[in-house]
């Protein structure tokens, strides 16, 4: 049966291309997972602001359209303007942050709106990376489902705040997503896509260092016969440029905070 095909990581090269009705039901498929995914949390948008949320929206950088606040956001703390210090450089959080203020204005509904579009995006991603990765339809569509429902995630989209794991996930999971297209089809556009959403999983949140390690062991349980000694010494080279982004992001870190790794001040804001 076609939904119950699987195909380990590496052996993708060998796969035809899917017809119409495989696409078809791909597409289906990507779309159920999207839908529900944005049904398990549309209640969340009548929540309000909580605690690190006002902090966060209530930062002058976030109200502001203007050149001169973007710029501050890729050179500062992330809590710069709170009364809050972390070594947390996070400016694409904060972009999305500042985006939303220009959307819907100190209104909680529309943030919240925002965070259960990115949530429905990371479960539709996880469907999309396990079926490049292993070729099976079915496993996909429920490890994906099971993942738009796993409790656990409630803190990452019902609190507005929580949103820079549900960006961070999203980048890595687009950077996986290009990495199994590179390694099936091989194109230069695929192995950038690689190399440029790694970066900005970076500049969501610093947990998304450890995508080089995911990539090495993906690498190294790879056990397609039909790689050629090229294709395995390229799957290296990839690995090495993803640890050098890595350590050229906490070089960054160390430039603009001070420091390379993250630390957090006691935070006071409303108390």
């Amino acid at each position: 049966m076609e939904g119950a095909e699987s195909v380990a990581p590496g052996q993708q090269g060998a796969r035809v291309a899917p017809g119409p009705a495989r696409l078809r039901r791909v597409v289906l498929a990507a779309l159920a997972v999207f839908v529900f995914a944005c049904a398990v949390y549309l209640p969340s948008m009548r929540n309000a602001f909580v605690w690190d949320d006002h902090a966060l929206v209530e930062n002058p950088d976030v109200r502001t359209l203007n050149w001169v606040n973007i710029q501050r956001m890729f050179t500062t703390n992330y809590w710069e303007v709170t009364d809050v210090t972390g070594g947390m450089y996070r400016p694409l959080t904060m972009l999305s942050l500042y985006t939303d203020y220009q959307l819907y204005g100190p209104e909680p509904a529309g943030f919240h709106l925002t965070n259960t579009l990115f949530n429905a995006a990371v479960c539709t991603l996880v469907f999309a990376v396990l079926l490049a990765l292993f070729g099976s339809l079915t496993t996909a569509l429920m490890t994906a489902l099971f993942f738009a429902a796993f409790p656990m995630h409630v803190e990452n989209v019902a609190w507005v705040w929580g949103r820079t794991d549900l960006i961070a996930t999203m980048f890595m999971l687009l950077s996986l997503w290009c990495y199994a297209l590179w390694r099936s089809r091989g194109t230069t556009i695929a192995l950038a896509g690689v190399i440029v959403l790694f970066a900005a999983a970076l500049l969501s949140k610093e947990t998304a260092v450890v995508l080089p390690a995911v990539v090495l062991v993906l690498e190294l349980i790879s056990h397609d016969r039909a790689r050629g000694r090229s294709e395995r010494r390229n799957g290296i080279v990839l690995t090495v440029l993803m640890f050098v982004m890595a350590l050229l992001y906490l070089a960054l870190r160390k430039h603009i905070l001070g420091v390379a790794v993250v630390y957090f001040a006691p935070f006071t804001h409303g108390v």
